[in-house]
């Protein structure tokens, strides 16, 4: 038996409601902002899959120790059920306002993730040199890994190896021993 408070009681404290609460939005905005981003990744030819998203201090999922909680496709087929159809964008961001989404990497496009200080050295270098890049996304965290970089970059093709899975010229050079 409980005490008659919280969670014995079958119902939430205040401090877990007030953690997870939103933030009021202005008049003027009507939450769509979003939506635009998903939908202008999709125009850009880049296929996008519903994603898991915190719930509380766990996952979406429901799995008992999920080892990447908030940060994995829904679906074990996400692969084939991402698009870049508006339509079906749309339905998913409007039943699940708090999914995250993926990109599905290795069809056009692929992400180089590195911490964020060697990125933005990187970035700056390539910048520097005249190099043009693609898309690059920032996320900062706090904590001692400071958050990451990510580029993203056309893909270079199915490989013919079907267990090849290095999306970069590492795998390919030096090609021989001698090399």
């Amino acid at each position: 038996m409980g005490d008659g408070i919280g969670r014995y009681r079958g119902t939430e404290g205040r401090l877990p409601q007030w953690l997870r609460r939103r933030p009021k939005r202005a008049e003027a905005d009507d939450g769509n902002d979003r939506e635009k981003l998903l939908l202008a990744v999709a125009a850009a030819g880049l296929p996008l899959a519903p994603a898991a998203y915190p719930v509380g201090y766990s996952c979406s999922c429901e799995r008992i120790g999920c080892p990447t909680p908030a940060r994995h496709p829904v679906s074990f087929a996400w692969q084939t059920q991402s698009t870049t159809d508006r339509g079906q964008i749309e339905r998913w961001a409007r039943n699940e306002p708090a999914a995250n989404f993926v990109t599905a990497t290795g069809m056009v496009h692929d992400v180089l993730d590195v911490p964020l200080a060697a990125g933005r050295a990187a970035l700056e270098r390539l910048l520097a040199e005249g190099v043009e890049v693609g898309p690059v996304a920032e996320s900062s965290a706090a904590g001692p890994d400071g958050g990451r970089m990510l580029f993203f970059t056309a893909t270079r093709g199915t490989p013919e190896d079907e267990d090849e899975w290095w999306p970069c010229e590492l795998d390919c050079h030096p090609e021989t021993m001698d090399e």
